[in-house]
């Protein structure tokens, strides 16, 4: 019994010790469609900018509310992402990803201009935006982009090859399916 009550105690006090997750705290600017080039349209939402450098694994629950927030449906965004561009050193974000539809990016800046003057300096703002039918890149307002993440994209085409395996997949599925004989057995019970 009392091996019970030290096991429980030792438990308890593991799950009590647990480091806090950071909460996401507004640097002091709203973001915009401007911000990456893109159409604001009906489908457009931003959140940020938040402060630090929210593109990383270390701030995994702090992305998931950021995207939640412009209504990423679903959790783990860190882990289930598309892709992860690190140190840009351009104003052009492109993804080796085409873009299609509904899109959800996070991106980094070094520093960004603060409408009631001076600069912002390691922000992170998070954009829902529609792509349309085929976007290959686009020019972000601020040459301090540092990090970009891709984490959906909708509607993706599938490359030509990609085309032609699925069709030889198939074909041979048929051709298998062809070949197979069936057998019909009669029994008199």
């Amino acid at each position: 019994m009392r091996k019970i009550v030290i096991s429980t105690l030792l438990a308890g006090a593991a799950f009590a010790v647990q480091p806090a997750h950071a909460s996401l705290v507004l640097a002091g600017r709203d973001c915009a469609a401007s911000d990456i080039g893109v159409s604001g349209g009906a489908g457009f939402a931003c959140s940020g900018f938040f402060e630090g450098n929210l593109v990383n694994a270390a701030n995994k629950t702090e992305q998931d509310q950021a995207l939640a927030m412009i209504g990423f449906a679903g959790s783990d965004a860190w882990l289930n992402q598309v892709e992860l561009i690190s140190k840009l050193g351009s104003p052009i974000v492109d993804f080796s990803h085409l873009l299609s539809g509904t899109t959800y990016i996070a991106m980094h800046f070094g520093n960004v201009p603060n409408p009631s003057g001076g600069k912002l300096n390691n922000v992170t703002a998070f954009y829902k935006f529609d792509a349309g039918t085929s976007m290959d890149s686009f020019k972000s307002a601020f040459k301090s982009a540092s990090n970009a993440i891709l984490y959906s994209t909708g509607g993706a085409v599938p490359e030509p090859a990609t085309w032609a395996m699925m069709i030889l997949g198939m074909g041979a599925v048929g051709a298998a399916l062809r070949r197979r004989k069936t057998r019909v057995s009669y029994s008199m019970a």
